[in-house]
């Protein structure tokens, strides 16, 4: 008999997802992409809800936009291809502190250097991470 309702359908479609999701997040390059690509499309659902819902707030109450000083744009504009010129010039560093970390010898170690290589990493972005927005 065929089943009433679609019931079985969504079921179906249900399991497949599921499937699909845990052969996705089995490895952790599959989770991270996975993470990231939820992150990226919640990151602009939202932020295209945002646009639309200021828009309407705007229409309703009639306020006009206010344009920009072209010299504060200019500003803004020089600023940020600076800051994030530095910014990823900062990124850069990073395959060249892991070579100076892994050369060298961290005193009676039992742990392996890869080890403290990778504590000294997770230190350095969790410090970032936590006392940068203070900073």
């Amino acid at each position: 008999s065929i089943p009433r309702g679609g019931a079985s359908a969504v079921a179906g479609v249900a399991a497949t997802a599921s499937s699909k999701l845990s052969q996705w997040t089995s490895t952790p390059t599959g989770a991270f992409n996975t993470a990231l690509a939820v992150l990226a499309a919640s990151t602009a659902v939202l932020k295209l809800y945002n646009k639309v819902e200021n828009d309407g707030a705007k229409k309703k109450s009639g306020e006009v936009e206010v344009k920009k000083d072209p010299k504060v744009k200019s500003l803004q504009i020089r600023f940020l291809a600076v800051f994030w010129l530095l910014r990823m010039a900062d990124w850069l560093q990073g395959p060249y502190f892991y070579q100076v970390y892994a050369s060298k010898n961290f005193g009676s170690a039992t742990t392996s250097a890869m080890t403290w290589v990778s504590r000294l990493f997770l230190t350095g972005f969790a410090s970032t991470a936590l006392f940068g927005p203070f900073v």
